[in-house]
């Protein structure tokens, strides 16, 4: 590592989903480049390592055959493109095969993206030295019960070095309120033996405290995400605090419908910038709630068209 500043980001999800895809990109595409955004903005900062807070995918137990050919494809481009910047991970409850518990660990999913890719490797219950910048990274899988979270919990603090930043990487339910399900508190004293603790799995990004941060997806993954601002975060280790990189306006994003007052969700259609889709057509000229033969005008407009005649064969042509 050569920089003090350490990029994270959680809960991905890569999916070939069904719906939802958006001017002939699907959503498995999209989180492609939220990824490749990711990886030039460190690049550009002089970032070489992300820390990545668990849910890689999003069906556990059946990952398409194309999801995970993608990912390999995917992670295998970036180190061409980027080769100094390495991801480190810690495997999320959608990326295991089977139940993880303490005494019997679960299969990751994400096993084979670190044999097939050189620059991703998973941190789960152990951790890595930076002695250049004093730091210590540790990893803590998802557990499927609190017990086993709070065994392994216990294993990593035996591991703190002392006398170096020991930051901490966990997917787990946080204590929100007295009514949501949970498996560690924020405020819990163990948590006092880090820097910081870097927590996956929650779909919005929240600081629990000076301490305790949830880091937060850098893309809508479905209607729940309304409203809700995602992004990145890079941490200072030295100033033991982080800065937050929004990606409003850069991907899709689910929002509740206006023209329909049903309580549907629909993607927004934010224009995108040229880096994240190929092509710099409008979206709101050619979207699937305007007629055909206003696309076509449209169309026109875009490519300078002027012989007015051919355009009004065209339109007569769809009527």
């Amino acid at each position: 590592m050569s920089n003090q500043i350490l990029a994270h980001f959680s809960d991905i999800h890569f999916h070939n989903f069904a719906q939802y895809n958006i001017n002939k990109i699907d959503r498995l595409e999209i989180c492609g480049k939220a990824l490749y955004r990711l990886m030039k903005l460190c690049n550009k900062n002089g970032i070489d390592t992300i820390l990545f807070e668990g849910d890689w995918y999003e069906q556990p137990r059946a990952i398409p055959t194309k999801v995970v050919n993608y990912s390999i494809y995917l992670l295998k481009k970036l180190e061409e493109l980027f080769p100094k910047i390495k991801i480190y991970a810690i495997t999320g409850n959608h990326d295991y095969a089977t139940k993880n518990l303490y005494e019997k660990p679960g299969i990751s999913a994400l096993k084979h993206l670190e044999d097939a890719c050189e620059n991703f490797q998973i941190l789960d219950n152990t951790y890595i030295d930076f002695p250049n910048i004093t730091t210590r990274i540790h990893g803590i899988p998802y557990y499927d019960y609190a017990e086993h979270f709070d065994k392994a919990l216990d294993d990593c603090i035996k591991n703190v070095e002392r006398g170096y930043h020991n930051l901490l990487m966990i997917h787990q339910n946080p204590y929100m309120n007295d009514i949501m399900p949970f498996e560690i508190r924020p405020d819990d004293p163990r948590l006092k033996n880090f820097d910081h603790v870097f927590c996956g799995h929650i779909h919005w990004h929240q600081r629990m405290n000076d301490l305790f941060t949830i880091v937060g997806p850098p893309l809508h993954k479905d209607a729940d995400d309304v409203g809700k601002d995602m992004g990145y975060l890079f941490y200072d280790v030295h100033a033991k605090d982080y800065k937050r990189i929004s990606n409003k306006g850069k991907f899709p994003e689910f929002i509740e419908g206006e023209e329909q007052n049903d309580g549907n969700y629909y993607l927004s259609k934010t224009k995108v910038d040229e880096e994240q889709f190929d092509g710099d057509a409008k979206m709101d000229d050619y979207g699937t709630h305007l007629k055909p033969e206003i696309i076509v005008e449209n169309y026109w407009k875009e490519i300078k068209g002027e012989d007015k005649d051919l355009l009004k064969t065209g339109l007569k042509l769809l009527k």
